[in-house]
């Protein structure tokens, strides 16, 4: 389960279903927050000038409303200090019959936006606002399952953070979102020449995210403690984490072939 180029090549056998309106809606809500930023006061803080407000956009001809809270840390060794993950989480979605709000976090560095981190954290969240949308209705649909994951990784023991962490990992509208998230950070990548290599994968959100799982998985199955949570309180079988792995990494492998494709069809222009 370890994601080597080997694997990679080994399962990459369709393209990833990245929907073209997602892409785009990402776009649009990229540079809508960008020109909202401009007209907004800034908040002065220590570190950082903290930026909030407001957006409309369209989603499958529905309106959608989103927060926004930008961050823009004064220089590079303060946000070295910072931990990025807790900055660009917390992204989220609301959705009724009657409104449909998404918040998202973004940061920056003496003025400008970290382009790729944003368009990771916007499309994620818009591809779960998409397959809600699309599906009408919650996803994920298990209500009870999805809270318990989220009150362990917020308020539980090492052991109940660690199995909530492969729960969340685990969960399919989660990876799917991770997969197009990481999709956005590729194509705001400046390489040059094709391919854009496993390696790359590897270092991408997307690809660091599949490491913490598999290592994990690898504590879990040494862990009695864990497995207990695990069976116990979750009810879920290591056979079945085991398929969420692997599901994992088929939709990060074809990321490849997707960014690639993408990719050379600029190159060409």
């Amino acid at each position: 389960m370890q994601l080597t180029e080997e694997k990679i090549r080994e399962i990459i056998k369709e393209e990833l279903g990245i929907a073209l309106e997602v892409s785009e809606i990402s776009k649009t809500v990229y540079q809508q927050i960008i020109d909202d930023i401009n007209l907004q006061q800034s908040e002065h803080t220590d570190i950082c000038n903290i930026t909030s407000g407001s957006i409309i956009t369209d989603l499958d001809n529905l309106k959608i409303h989103i927060n926004y809270c930008y961050r823009d840390f004064f220089n590079n060794e303060v946000l070295d200090n910072i931990d990025i993950d807790m900055l660009t989480d917390g992204g989220s979605v609301y959705m009724s019959q009657s409104f449909i709000l998404c918040n998202i976090n973004l940061f920056g560095v003496s003025g400008t936006i970290n382009q790729m981190e944003a368009m990771n954290t916007i499309q994620h969240e818009i591809e779960h606002l998409y397959q809600e949308i699309k599906s009408n209705k919650r996803i994920p649909s298990n209500d009870r399952l999805y809270a318990k994951m989220r009150t362990d990784l917020e308020f539980g023991d090492e052991k109940h953070k660690k199995i909530a962490k492969i729960i969340y990992l685990c969960f399919k509208s989660e990876q799917e979102g991770f997969v197009n998230g990481t999709y956005a950070w590729c194509m705001c990548q400046n390489f040059q020449t094709p391919p854009f290599s496993y390696k790359d994968i590897l270092n991408s959100p997307v690809g660091k995210l599949y490491t913490e799982l598999v290592n994990l998985y690898f504590e879990l199955e040494e862990n009695k403690e864990m497995m207990d949570i695990l069976k116990k309180e979750y009810r879920i079988s290591i056979n079945k984490i085991q398929k969420c792995i692997y599901q994992f990494l088929k939709r990060i492998g074809r990321i490849l072939i997707k960014v690639n494709n993408d990719k050379a069809k600029i190159w060409r222009k």
